[in-house]
This record gives C-alpha cells, sequence and structure tokens, in this order.
C-alpha cells in the first residue's frame, strides 16, 4: 500500500489509498497504520487530491480513524485539520459560485465527510475548537461545531 500510495499514476494511488481505507474500516487495520507513520501523512496529504474516487478513499479512511478513540489523536499531529478545512472551504465556495455538486460516494459528499471527520474530532478533542472556529471555511457553522465538541465520547 505505501508503495502504490507513492506512485503518482492515478490507478496505483487509488488502490493504495483504497487498500488503507480498508485498513480503516477495522479496530486492528486501524492500529496497524498507526505504526506506519509514512502512509498516514501520505493520507494526510491527499485529502485535497483531484481525483473524486481518490478523495472518497481518503476521507473513508479518515472517517474510521477519526472515530475511534484508540486512534483519533494520530490525525492531530498530521496536516489533516488543515487539508480538512480547505476542502470544506473549497466545497463551499463552489457552492456559492454555483457550481454543480461533487459527485457523492457511498458515504456521501465530500463536504459532508470532511465535517463529519471534523466533528469526530471535536467530541475526542474539544480543545481543537478555537482552531477550527478560526479558520473562514467553518464561518456560520459555530453552533453545530460547538455542540459537536460537547458532545465527547
Amino acid at each position: 500500500a505505501c508503495a502504490m500510495m507513492a506512485d503518482e499514476r492515478p490507478t496505483w494511488l487509488l488502490g493504495g489509498v483504497s487498500l488503507i481505507s480498508r485498513f480503516c474500516a477495522s479496530r486492528g487495520g486501524r492500529l496497524a497504520l498507526l505504526q506506519l507513520p509514512g502512509p498516514l501523512l501520505s493520507l494526510c496529504e491527499l485529502v485535497r487530491h483531484h481525483a473524486p474516487p481518490i478523495r472518497a478513499a481518503v476521507l473513508r479512511a479518515l472517517l474510521g480513524l477519526s472515530s475511534d478513540p484508540t486512534s483519533y489523536f494520530a490525525l492531530l499531529n498530521t496536516p489533516a485539520i488543515q487539508g480538512l478545512l480547505e476542502l470544506i472551504e473549497g466545497e463551499r465556495l463552489d457552492e456559492e459560485r454555483g457550481a454543480p455538486p461533487t459527485t457523492p460516494s457511498e458515504s456521501g459528499t465530500p463536504l459532508a465527510q470532511a465535517l463529519q471527520v471534523l466533528h469526530h474530532l471535536l467530541r475526542h478533542d474539544p480543545a481543537l475548537l478555537a482552531l477550527v472556529l478560526d479558520h473562514p471555511a467553518t464561518e456560520g457553522m459555530e453552533f453545530t461545531l460547538k455542540m459537536a465538541a460537547e458532545k465527547q465520547c
């Protein structure tokens, strides 16, 4: 999976990200992934990838990692939060411009998935709220994000 993610050919990259996403679907897979920082960093850097299937696989993996109290912390030391905020900002700007909506994956739209990952992270670590609310991407979402931070696991 690591070698495939290092390859820039879309089919190889998608294969590697999809494999990592499958790892993140189980607790054992998530814990194994945490032992190797390389794939996690690569995954977090791909959150804004231009290819929808790759982005969808990355978001599925981040959903798995962020929802688990034993693995969410690993995302706090990566570019994941900034990437998620940039993805949210880009999706919201596209909506404002009237761009056609991004085709949702089986897990939902990129905007909905990115917000769900942020909600998971805020539930685990409410201290992130100030950082998240300081970003222009979350303008108008203060109430929802504060509610997520108050629902601690």
